[in-house]
């Protein structure tokens, strides 16, 4: 569910997200100060409804590459750029985790969307499978700048538990984008690892 500063709301299901993962380095050290580098591409597909802001309403492809920096023993930061690819009819929006930008009259677009994203995972992982983290985001619009605001900027948190290859949690978020932001977002997450 999500509710906008100009008093929009919506609640029901978001994008669905497959990401794969692809190990490219592996540190043999155990006090390495980078433990792995992970390429990993994320597919977006727009199940969600996005004139409630639950979803982007386009396709979108973002390849990413995750570095693994371990600072104690449970705590972990993950910096993790992105680029994001998406279709057309994108209302001007880029980001579909958390779903985009409030449109505004006249910044529907046909073009494609091309974005540069930097976040960082700062994340505790319990040996019993519980994690908790904070994540901040800030993404860039490359191609094209819909207007002089062509940037957004997410606080993400997030706490679930994993069951072998199923996990569950629960995730809450912050938004801004220009003058555009959200009051909150919240969303149950479900996982598998195949």
């Amino acid at each position: 569910s999500v509710e906008w500063s100009d008093g929009t709301y919506g609640s029901g299901l978001g994008d669905i997200r497959l990401q794969y993962f692809h190990r490219l380095f592996a540190s043999k050290k155990d006090n390495a100060k980078l433990r792995t580098v992970v390429g990993s591409l994320d597919v977006f597909a727009p199940t969600g409804d996005p004139d409630k802001g639950l979803g982007l309403g386009t396709w979108m492809i973002a390849p990413t590459v995750i570095f693994d920096v371990p600072l104690s023993e449970n705590w972990s930061v993950f910096p993790s750029p992105k680029l994001k690819f998406s279709t057309s009819k994108t209302l001007g929006r880029s980001s579909p985790f958390p779903p985009g930008r409030t449109p505004e009259p006249g910044r529907e677009s046909e073009d494609y969307i091309f974005a540069f994203e930097l976040e960082a995972y700062f994340t505790y992982m319990d040996p019993s499978g519980w994690w908790i983290y904070f994540d901040p985001i800030v993404e860039w619009d490359l191609l094209p700048e819909p207007d002089e605001d062509n940037y957004e900027a997410t606080l993400k948190s997030q706490i679930g538990k994993m069951w072998g290859r199923w996990g569950l949690g629960a995730e809450g978020s912050v938004f801004v984008a220009g003058e555009q932001s959200q009051k909150y977002q919240f969303r149950a997450i479900f996982f598998y690892y195949f």
